[in-house]
């Protein structure tokens, strides 16, 4: 359809004609009337492909619904002749005899009592919300009956579009899977043992530990099963979003949008290019040139597209003979629409539909992600290692057991009742040590900021996550290919420059870059008669449009609505163009030129209608006029338009006058339209021609030849104008653009569009720069494997690409070892979209895009990419900032375990904490800190680095950095606690040097190591908010109300605990002093915190020496950490990586050498 961008018309206007029939059709206009062809019509096929009349095809059916067929009663018992299940059948098997049998499409909708023409009754369906209502017949079309409760009766009989909710676990049953750990298993026991043992004996002091663990593996049951409750709804509600959607209905002759929920069997629904297949059908289409072909793969397993057949014409067929081919009437739900337009009468939906049934009947589970197989080798590693320090711990236990039974001379009956308390007593300091050690909360640390990053991205961005796992895609993301049209452009067309006869114009507020139209900057020029020489070739604005006759402005006017697919609709008031966007932009055009002319417009004159195709790449249309001549339009691409033309509008501002095209005349308007192309516009020609009879003589006859038909009208056509189209950028598309790019993130446009149009559009969105490649497709695919992969770094743009181009290239970048993010909006974009680790669609993109990608942005907004990146890293942060907390946390309490089982006794006795606090330390380990890192705010400066890539090993999810913080903040842990068990009486002059604690101080001592402790982990877990080796560790917490909320629960339980747990819980109250100095010691993990940051490799150093050969050039930087360093090293190599020095480098086998410390890179 245009010169440069071979998408648009193969997408937004895929079928090649459609003809109008002899009766009285209805037709669409631009503004919505309904009208009528006249009867002296000739033509066997119907007039719009969306919305068939009922005269029309009452003259093709084989048997007719009558009134009285449509108001028999319904049978309460049996209300239709036809089941679900045969339905199903006949659409799973394509069944043709079955189709027979039911007596084809009329006998299906008498079955369902329906009509294909005029949709079921709106009195029947009350759909929630109708919208887009536009009229599809005239007030003579047979209406159903009403009755009240027959929508009912309807969704009881054949259900409706809704999939039972996938079964979700509830709350009791979580909680009985985490009950069933082995661990808390083992201290169910434990603690049971303990309580029937204290019943035996008839001391209630012995039950109480037994008591008091049961209870806490019950909080922490119940705190876990909650939070993973919680995260399981989040998750469901986000999912139920995806399933969502409106579609195109025809219902009581009126076209409404109705969501995807609604759709009811009996129900007409409208296919175009590129949607996906709501419900199964079959196709209502009574023309072949509607060429509906669906790509039916996923059910049948065939990669080729199948074309469909009318349903009237498959059953005409087998009516009246045994037929050569195989007949497809029948369409799939879930099916991808390719090319064509049309309507279905819809026969299955929900669970009785081939999609529905396979839904239900087929789980695939998903596959773990990089970081999810790092985090299982981390945990399988750790339980390993503790699993043997437990199996040790208990073996040593009841060695020293022993030992000290024997010392105290112990025999008889009570040996054995002392060996079972020594067991039970090493039994559960040894699983004490195991559910301290492993980290179960892994997985919930790893889902829930996932869970909650798409939760803030849905409420505050109006971002649908798909797929949870695409945010660790999308914080790794080094390469982000962007479609233009629909995502960084508004796709909303607008005429922005074009010639009328030999007047060019241009729009009073278009902002075009590149060039003055032919190098005039003047706008205020006046509107001239055809001139013959460029230099007469004036820009006029486009206000002055009045300046041209009645009849000029009626003969273009009519070229855009006569010869146009695009709609008009009104909504609340407003007016708005629904359809091909190209077309639509013309519709806007021609109601700013004259509104009251496109009003007058009805399509009752239309005879005949060629639809375009990618062959000739133009449409045109044939109008009665009123002296009984007729008259074609043709619209399309300017190179074709223009070579078909022999005449030309001579002077639009008198009555038509054409006159002989002369070769300067040619060369003007051709050079002319080369400026349209390089200022990124579309363009498209019209012409007309008048013909004196129609059916014209010696026309071939028959839908097959539609091509030759339009070779033969096609000619010495009168040149009417040129019209430059644009489709702006989005707003803020130029800012979001160069924030991605800050993030590291190299921004790639892949299009359809011309080289021109691609590189104006990238360079006014800052994605291409001097130093980058543009290319085309074929282009590149020519070039052998060693200059692409020389090419590929620096390629910014790639041109006149197919959908095979945009998957090979995205290939190509995973290959190299990219991680891709993909965006599109449309049916080309889908094997793209697939193909990246991430896809991303627009909310007004196609069905096929959407479902091809694992999030949309609903609202359209190029500019939600930047939070997207933003959130995706600050959930891969949380991970890590937890997977550094509890690591620290787990040395600590192993270390700490293992001195209370071994040397506590005699050297440091306050070390006793027992196995309830440590239950409690791991509440705050799993749950709280997961919940706590996951609701943090996201630091803005995460867009200031680099992205980190996939984490192939544990090392490159925890660096030397991060190692060093969690082994010096484990050592610190244990040291404070230590300490203050060997010296915390004398320091609160409880006791001097020699003197021994009495039971009460003992018991004081022991609160403070194990209040100590809680702080050191309290303050340890804001103290990891920061992965950088920046200071204050505060920053921004205040603004998280979660965050603020945890740290006041866990502050609240544990003043609570040591306040008032008393015996129960092996802890006594403190003063106020105590307290200051628990929480004084605890606060000290910031300061130590501060110390390991400035900490280089083991020794103080103010900077770090970083060599980079390249050639005979050696570089060297100075920072203040590795990270820094490896920030400006990245920089650098992106800036030379630009500049191509890298590639020559690699050419040469250069070396880069990378140095830190001992561990150097090459």
């Amino acid at each position: 359809m245009t010169n440069d961008d071979a998408e648009v018309g193969a997408e937004d206007s895929p079928a090649e004609r459609s003809v109008t029939g002899p009766s009285s059709t209805t037709l669409i206009t631009p503004d919505i009337s309904p009208v009528s062809l006249s009867p002296s019509s000739s033509g066997d096929a119907e007039s719009d492909p969306y919305f068939p009349s009922p005269s029309l095809a009452s003259t093709d059916r084989t048997s007719l619904l009558s009134q009285a067929d449509l108001e028999q009663p319904i049978d309460r018992e049996a209300p239709f002749a036809v089941s679900a299940e045969e339905l199903s059948d006949m659409i799973k098997a394509r069944s043709t005899d079955e189709f027979k049998h039911l007596g084809g499409l009329d006998g299906l909708a008498q079955k369902l009592r329906t009509d294909y023409n005029t949709g079921l009754d709106l009195d029947e369906t009350h759909p929630s919300d109708p919208t887009n209502v536009t009229p599809t017949s005239s007030a003579t079309d047979i209406e159903a009956p009403h009755e009240p409760n027959l929508r009912a009766i309807r969704e009881d009989t054949f259900g409706t579009n809704r999939l039972p909710d996938p079964k979700i676990d509830g709350f009791f049953r979580l909680a009985w899977e985490v009950l069933k750990d082995k661990n808390n298993v083992i201290l169910i026991i434990c603690a049971t043992i303990g309580i029937v043992k204290g019943l035996w004996q008839l001391e209630f002091s012995e039950c109480i530990d037994g008591i008091v663990i049961a209870t806490t593996v019950t909080l922490v049951v119940l705190i876990a099963a909650t939070t993973e409750w919680k995260k399981e709804r989040q998750f469901f509600d986000l999912a139920k979003r995806k399933d969502d959607r409106w579609v195109q209905a025809i219902r009581s002759g009126r076209r409404v949008g109705i969501s995807f929920h609604d759709i009811l069997v009996g129900d007409v629904l409208c296919l175009k290019a590129g949607d996906v297949v709501p419900a199964d059908g079959v196709l209502i289409a009574r023309d072949s040139c509607h060429n509906i072909s669906c790509d039916d793969s996923c059910f049948t397993g065939e990669s080729r597209q199948g074309f469909k057949i009318g349903g009237q014409e498959a059953y005409r067929r087998l009516c009246t003979g045994p037929v050569s081919q195989q007949l497809d009437p029948f369409i799939f739900s879930g099916s991808k629409i390719m090319n064509g337009i049309g309507t279905y009468l819809v026969t299955g939906v929900g669970a009785h539909s081939v999609y529905g049934r396979i839904r239900m009947s087929v789980q695939q589970p998903r596959g773990k992600t990089p970081l999810e197989q790092c985090l299982d080798t981390l945990a399988g590693t750790i339980q390993k290692y503790a699993s043997a320090l437990a199996a040790l711990l208990f073996a040593w236990s009841m060695y020293t057991g022993m030992q000290y039974r024997q010392l105290q001379e112990v025999s008889g009956s009570a040996i054995i009742s002392e060996l079972l308390s020594q067991a039970l007593q090493a039994l559960i300091q040894s699983t004490t040590l195991l559910v301290v050690a492993i980290p179960e909360g892994l997985p919930l640390a790893v889902k829930l900021p996932q869970v909650f990053s798409a939760w803030k991205m849905s409420r505050e961005h109006n971002v649908l996550v798909r797929n949870l796992p695409a945010c660790e895609v999308m914080s790794n993301a080094t390469t982000l290919c962007t479609d233009k049209t629909g995502t960084l452009t508004m796709n909303e067309m607008q005429v922005m420059k074009g010639i009328l006869g030999t007047v060019p114009f241009v729009q009073d507020d278009a902002q075009i870059p590149g060039p003055p139209l032919l190098g005039i900057s003047a706008p205020e020029r006046p509107v001239l008669a055809g001139h013959e020489s460029r230099s007469t070739l004036f820009l006029v604005p486009a206000r002055s449009f009045d300046k041209i006759s009645p009849e000029g402005k009626n003969l273009l006017v009519k070229s855009f609505a006569l010869n146009s697919t695009a709609d008009k609709q009104e909504r609340d008031g407003q007016v708005s163009f629904s359809g091909c966007q190209t077309e639509s932009a013309l519709l806007r055009f021609a109601e700013q030129l004259d509104r009251a002319s496109l009003q007058r417009v009805s399509k009752d004159s239309i005879v005949e209608v060629f639809h375009f195709n990618s062959r000739n790449k133009y449409m045109a249309t044939v109008e009665r006029l009123p002296g009984g001549s007729y008259r074609l339009y043709v619209k399309g691409a300017p190179e074709i338009v223009m070579g078909r033309c022999s005449d030309i509008v001579a002077d639009p501002t008198k009555p038509i006058h054409r006159s002989p095209m002369t070769t300067d005349q040619l060369h003007c308007v051709t050079e002319v339209v080369d400026g349209f192309a390089s200022d990124a516009l579309r363009t498209l020609a019209t012409a007309y021609r008048d013909l004196p009879t129609w059916p014209q003589p010696g026309l071939p006859q028959g839908p097959e030849t539609c091509n030759e038909q339009l070779d033969l009208l096609c000619q010495n056509l009168t040149f009417i104008g040129v019209f430059g189209i644009q489709d702006p950028l989005r707003p803020d598309v130029e800012e979001s653009i160069s924030l991605i790019q800050r993030a590291g993130v190299t921004v790639r446009m892949v299009t359809g569009d011309s080289i021109k149009t691609a590189e104006a559009i990238a360079k006014a969105c800052g994605i291409k720069t001097s130093h980058d490649t543009i290319m085309e497709a074929r282009e590149f695919e020519s070039l052998p494997e060693s200059r692409k992969a020389s090419i590929l770094p620096g390629l910014r743009v790639l041109a006149r690409s197919t959908p095979d181009d945009k998957e090979r290239l995205v290939l190509r970048l995973k290959a190299r070892g990219d991680t891709v993010a993909v965006t599109g909006d449309g049916t080309n974009d889908g094997p793209a979209l697939k193909a990246g680790h991430a896809g991303i669609s627009m909310g007004s993109g196609t069905e096929v895009a959407k479902e091809a990608s694992s999030m949309v942005l609903l609202n359209d907004n190029f500019s939600a990419l930047v939070p997207v990146v933003l959130s995706a890293r600050a959930a891969y942060d949380a991970i890590k900032k937890f997977l550094r907390f509890q690591l620290a946390v787990n040395i600590g309490a192993i270390l700490l375990t293992i001195l209370h089982s071994t040397i506590s006794e005699t050297i440091l006795p306050g070390v006793d904490i027992t196995t309830v606090q440590w239950l409690w330390v791991n509440v705050i380990m799993d749950s709280l800190a997961a919940l706590f890192y996951a609701s943090d705010e996201p630091d803005p400066g995460v867009l200031d680095r680099s992205p980190e890539g996939e984490p192939s090993h544990l090392s490159s999810l925890l660096p030397w950095t991060s190692q060093r913080m969690i082994f010096g903040q484990g050592a610190f842990m244990v040291a404070v606690t230590s300490g203050l068990g060997l010296v915390g009486g004398r320091v609160l002059s409880y006791t001097r040097p020699g003197e021994h604690l009495s039971q009460e101080q003992g018991e004081v001592v022991r609160t403070l190591v194990f209040n100590t402790f809680i702080w050191l982990v309290f303050f340890n877990l804001i103290n990891n908010r920061r992965l950088d080796n920046k200071f204050n560790a505060f920053e921004g917490l205040h603004r998280s109300r979660y965050c603020m909320a945890v740290l006041a629960v866990i502050a609240v339980i544990q003043v609570g605990f040591i306040q008032f747990g008393g015996s129960t819980l092996h802890v006594t109250p403190l003063n106020g002093t105590e307290w200051a100095v628990c929480v004084s010691l605890g606060f000290l993990t910031i300061l130590s915190g501060i110390w390991i940051r400035l900490l280089h490799d083991g020794t103080y150093r103010k900077g770090r020496e970083l060599t980079e050969t390249s050639g005979r050039r050696t570089m060297r930087m100075r920072s203040h950490s590795p990270n820094h360093t490896r920030r400006r090293f990245s920089g650098v190599l992106r800036s030379r990586r630009q500049n191509g020095d890298i590639e020559a480098a690699l050419a040469e086998r250069t070396p880069l050498l990378v140095e830190h410390g001992p561990n150097r890179t090459e």
